[in-house]
């Protein structure tokens, strides 16, 4: 048998948080600039100059808006949403099927959460249909149309060892 392949471990769980971190720091930091960017256009309007001064404060408001709620939309959330995943594949009992691995093309998205991909396990006439988080599907392509055992918590691919 060959080596056990885990999707995650504490290590990734821990640099999942790092990232998320991190990114919140950027999130206020746009937002505290923005802030004090709208305040020093207020201290430097004057009468002759505040029509321009009104639609860079309104331009400058508009432009971190929308890069705090990308960065906090699609960047933060989604990387909690990914740290949760990670705990319930490491925390919940897990279950072993064997079989040959087929990685599809069907995708699902899972409403503000994360996004996964299918995978056909076929063993003895019998197919299981599993789901693997999108971004770990890369991982498992090198499987297709092999035999492997795979490692399962509440439907979701956790590991696998190829047979």
């Amino acid at each position: 048998m060959k080596a056990l392949h885990e999707l995650y471990s504490p290590e990734e769980i821990s640099r999942l948080e790092n990232k998320r971190k991190r990114w919140r720091i950027v999130f206020w930091c746009i937002a505290g600039a923005a802030l004090a960017g709208c305040v020093g256009l207020c201290f430097l309007t004057r009468t002759a100059n505040e029509p321009q001064m009104a639609r860079a404060a309104i331009l400058l408001s508009i432009a971190a808006g929308w890069t705090d709620l990308y960065i906090r939309r699609f960047v933060v959330a989604a990387a909690g949403h990914e740290i949760t995943h990670a705990r319930m594949l490491l925390e919940t009992e897990r279950e072993a099927w064997e079989g040959v691995v087929g990685v599809t093309s069907e995708k699902l998205r899972i409403r503000r959460s994360v996004s996964i991909r299918m995978v056909r396990l076929e063993d003895a006439g019998q197919t299981r249909r599993l789901k693997v988080i999108e971004e770990k599907a890369g991982a498992l392509a090198a499987l297709d149309g092999k035999r492997a055992r795979i490692y399962t918590s509440n439907g979701y691919i956790a590991a696998w060892e190829e047979l």
